[in-house]
Parts: structure tokens; C-alpha cells; sequence
């Protein structure tokens, strides 16, 4: 059995408050009212709303989870390596409900980093990105 399955991108932008949270929540949902699903939806806007018109909390956003680990404030817990707990972190900064999933960027607050802690978590948020499989299945 061959399965063929398409996929979309698409990107809403524009200057500010012109209705791109709108029309992208709209979207959304009508994607999800025509069976369109799942949908991934991205929040790559600082000021972080889309959640608000997916009606929907965000608990944690990629920028929060950049800030604590680039601030050196993450506690890794013993036997866990650093790579293993960064991915768990930015798994739980993805909103998952049944019919989309939500990532809030949101907006990092960090302003002097080591090289070290930045070139880890790229590494960590491309290999995260590249293994996330968004296809649920039935």
C-alpha cells in the first residue's frame, strides 16, 4: 500500500496590526473544521498571541527554553545528558492537542551567552526539529 501524504506551508506575515494572528488562527481552524488534519502551527511572532485565537495557553515557549538554557539555569537531573534534557525541554514547550500541535518561539531574553552553551543548543534544536515527527497516524 503506497500513501501518499501532502503537506502545506504556509507563512502569513506583514506589518503590525494588520490581522496576521487572526487570519492565521482562522486558518487553522478551518483547516481543522474541513479535516485537514493534523495541523502544525508556528508562532514565530515576539509578541506571541496566536495561542490567544487558537484559544489555547502556551506554558512554555522555545525562547524560554533558550533563556534558561543559555542563563545556565537548567537543572539537568542526575543519569540525563545535557543533549537529553534539552530535547525533553523543547518537546515540552509544544502545545499538542488533538487535531494541531502549537510551538510558541515567543522571545529570548539572554544577552551574553558562552559559545559553548549556543553551539549546544543549535545543535539540540536542529537535531529536535529534524526527529519531531509531526504525522500522528490513526
Amino acid at each position: 500500500i503506497k500513501v501518499h501524504i501532502m503537506t502545506w506551508t504556509v507563512a502569513v506575515a506583514g506589518k503590525g496590526g494588520t490581522g496576521k494572528t487572526t487570519v492565521a488562527s482562522l486558518l487553522v481552524r478551518g483547516l481543522m473544521k474541513s479535516g485537514k488534519v493534523p495541523v502544525l502551527a508556528v508562532d514565530a511572532d515576539p509578541d506571541a498571541n496566536f495561542s490567544t485565537g487558537l484559544g489555547i495557553e502556551v506554558n512554555k515557549s522555545i525562547g524560554q527554553v533558550q533563556q534558561e538554557w543559555l542563563g545556565a539555569r537548567m537543572q539537568i537531573p542526575p543519569g540525563m545528558s545535557k543533549q537529553q534534557y534539552l530535547l525533553l525541554q523543547l518537546n515540552q514547550a509544544v502545545e499538542e492537542r488533538k487535531n494541531f500541535d502549537l510551538v510558541t518561539m515567543g522571545r529570548p531574553q539572554v544577552s551574553h551567552t558562552s559559545s559553548v552553551a549556543s553551539s549546544t543548543f543549535c545543535r539540540g534544536i536542529d537535531s529536535w526539529a529534524f526527529s519531531r515527527a509531526f504525522w500522528k497516524g490513526p
